[in-house]
């Protein structure tokens, strides 16, 4: 993987864990209200299945780089077969 592809998974993920985040701060303060405002728990529902969607994307973004990095590892590892220490 390439540096650039590196910094775009960085990126993505940064951008994923920022959304999750705005849809937890949203859940918590919806499901607050909600407790003075039998209204706004139709509000709250709706901002935990976003939280949800952005968790999950987020998950994917994660998982995903874990990939990258282990595929940068096992390309970067070095070949030891076939090699002598003979000192």
């Amino acid at each position: 993987m390439s540096e650039q592809d590196a910094r775009a998974r960085r990126r993505e993920v940064g951008r994923t864990l920022l959304s999750l985040s705005k849809a937890l701060e949203s859940t918590f303060e919806l499901f607050n209200r909600s407790k003075e405002d039998p209204s706004a728990k139709a509000d709250a529902r709706d901002a935990c299945d976003e939280a949800l969607r952005a968790l999950s994307q987020s998950r994917d973004a994660l998982e995903g780089f874990r990939r990258s990095l282990d595929e940068q590892e096992r390309v970067s590892a070095p070949r030891l077969s076939g090699q002598s220490f003979a000192g």
